[in-house]
């Protein structure tokens, strides 16, 4: 005996109804799709413009303290200065693409110089700060009244300057934990100089 067939009637507004309900349900579950298919992208401009505020703030921060009145001979750590706490700070003495001398960092600052294609020239030098899974690079113009030195310039100096004694407390180094980086201030008479030429030394305190 054939089953009785069961006729279900939907009237018009119901339709319209479950039609509507279809259509927000299908707009709400692409309003999540996208929402997490850039949930990576947002997080990545908000870190980007974090790390670019901090590096901001230290450019400003430090380029104040090379052009003030410190005291020459003085050792300043650049946790004094006022910088958000970091890890490790590294120098690039000009025409210095990437690091020399091997640190546990080396491999990740390189590949990040390397990503932004970073160059530099006769006229500037940097500091790379690295906080976190953040990196960021802070460039100065050298000038006779805030240059910077590395070790041979540093020798040199000090062999036409007998009386340039580096402090016990300071070394001179490529990279150093943030608490302990610090930048030696000198004064030497040199030929291009007016005055007295203003050397900066990248290192850390013992």
């Amino acid at each position: 005996m054939p089953s009785p067939s069961v006729e279900v009637r939907v009237d018009t507004k119901t339709k319209n109804n479950l039609d509507d309900h279809a259509d927000f349900t299908k707009t709400l579950f692409h309003a999540v799709f996208v929402l997490v298919k850039h949930a990576k992208s947002f997080f990545i401009v908000a870190i980007f413009l974090v790390g670019c505020d901090a590096q901001n703030n230290d450019q400003k921060l430090i380029e104040n303290f090379l052009h003030s009145n410190a005291e020459i001979g003085s050792v300043t750590k650049l946790s004094s200065l006022g910088l958000k706490a970091a890890d490790t700070v590294c120098v690039l003495h000009p025409y210095q693409r990437t690091l020399i001398e091997e640190h546990p960092e080396k491999q990740r600052i390189d590949t990040y110089l390397r990503s932004i294609d970073f160059r530099t020239q006769e006229w500037s030098w940097s500091l790379v700060i690295l906080r976190d899974n953040n990196i960021s690079l802070s460039k100065f113009r050298r000038s006779n009244d805030a240059d910077i030195a590395n070790s041979f310039i540093l020798d040199r100096l000090m062999k036409n300057s007998p009386l340039l004694i580096i402090p016990a407390d300071f070394e001179i180094a490529e990279c150093a934990q943030f608490e302990r980086s610090s930048l030696l201030k000198i004064s030497v008479t040199e030929r291009n100089c007016p005055k007295n030429c203003i050397y900066y030394v990248f290192g850390r305190t013992k």
